[in-house]
């Protein structure tokens, strides 16, 4: 993973409440891609969660002039989730695992649920 030339921000919401914990984390991953004008989202895909998702994003974006696209798609379609992924593994592991991801990892937002 080190010789990848990605960017990896970490979004953790600490609750037992997962539902509200993938909401405030959809929040900020779509502040975030609004403040850096990005012009692609990529989610991935929780089957359970998808239609509340795709409701949460929509209303975040209706109001936005210039919305970016984004779907909800499972790693097999998409190999960047697959980085994600094993950062958010390595992570959650901690340790040598953690220092292993870590230069991948220009950020790690706290997210209040």
């Amino acid at each position: 993973m080190r010789g990848l030339e990605v960017q990896v921000t970490l979004y953790v919401a600490k609750t037992k409440d997962q539902r509200a914990g993938r909401a405030a984390c959809l929040i900020a991953v779509v502040e975030d891609v609004l403040k850096d004008r990005a012009s692609h989202l990529v989610i991935e895909r929780d089957e359970s969660l998808m239609r509340s998702d795709l409701e949460l994003i929509s209303d975040l974006l209706y109001p936005v002039t210039n919305k970016p696209s984004y779907r909800l798609d499972v790693p097999r379609s998409e190999p960047l989730l697959w980085i994600s992924d094993a950062v958010c593994w390595c992570y959650q592991r901690g340790g040598r695992w953690t220092d292993a991801a870590s230069p991948l990892v220009v950020d790690v937002r706290h997210i209040m649920v």
